[in-house]
């Protein structure tokens, strides 16, 4: 049933057995009749190599003897393959999910032929279970982005359906090439894999937001970026001075869409404005 949870190696499917269970009840006695066999063409080489030592039989007998017993020893094996390949043939009629995870499609239906792969085709799809722990996020990066993300750097994942869940997550995998992002064939991108624990409600196939941690500080005066303004190759802010706003240059250091770390400029409680006071320039 689509949406069922699985464990692993738990049962999905059970084919009929009938005739495959027939082979290799067939394979199986065939083994057992050969080795019987073998015992006593083993018997007759020992008897016949001690009345050769007597010369009671000629150098063919004795070659005779030995001969069979070498077939009987190869055709042992012959018969050890086909049990064996019985087996797994047998052991096919059972399918098992191959990991954990939830029943995402089920392709077939209720008398449906099913055809097994083969190396012209690749056979009837029966279901797919996808691993759902833990989950996976594919993004895009820009080329000046991927040349500062690391595998293992840690991302805020948001999600548009689920407001105000944030989950934790960590790049997995970051495309060692570029590809066209699929719009514009100029500009290039590398697909990111970004893995997370799953659970609070989120699904496979949702739409998802991921912020990507490139660096932190903490303890650090910083001030919303709107707070900052740009005045030829200077970065500016106006800081509360009783009635007045007073201009101040100032280094930016990190930053993201909302806030930026000032490294030089400004104090711990300084009040800047968010808008350019009037007069200003």
């Amino acid at each position: 049933v689509i949406g069922q949870p699985v464990q692993k190696d738990e049962l999905l499917v059970e084919l009929d057995p009938t005739l495959v269970k027939a082979d290799y009840d067939e394979a199986a006695r065939n083994l057992q009749l050969q080795k019987l066999n073998l015992e006593k063409l083993s018997r007759d080489r020992v008897r016949a190599e001690a009345l050769r030592a007597k010369e009671f039989v000629s150098i063919k007998e004795l070659e005779d003897a030995v001969t069979a017993h070498e077939v009987g020893k190869v055709q042992l094996e012959v018969i050890q393959a086909r049990l064996n390949k019985a087996a797994e043939n047998l052991r096919k009629t059972t399918i098992r999910a191959p990991h954990a995870g939830i029943v995402t499609d089920v392709g077939i239906l209720e008398g449906q032929v099913v055809v097994g792969a083969q190396s012209i085709n690749s056979g009837t799809l029966l279901m797919k279970v996808s691993d759902t722990d833990p989950l996976r996020v594919d993004v895009n990066l820009n080329e000046f982005d991927a040349a500062r993300v690391v595998m293992g750097r840690e991302t805020d994942l948001t999600f548009d359906s689920l407001p105000g869940l944030h989950r934790p997550g960590k790049v997995a995998f970051i495309a060692p090439f570029g590809t066209s992002d699929g719009v514009n064939k100029e500009v290039r991108v590398f697909p990111c894999q970004i893995s997370f624990e799953s659970g609070f409600g989120v699904r496979p196939g949702i739409s998802a937001n991921a912020s990507i941690r490139l660096d932190k500080a903490i303890g650090c005066v910083a001030v919303p970026v709107s707070a900052i303004f740009i005045e030829d190759a200077d970065r500016v802010v106006y800081v509360r001075k009783g009635k007045e706003w007073e201009r101040r240059l100032v280094k930016v250091g990190l930053g993201d869409s909302t806030w930026s770390q000032i490294t030089e400029g400004l104090e711990d409680g300084d009040v800047v404005s968010l808008l350019r006071p009037a007069g200003s320039r």
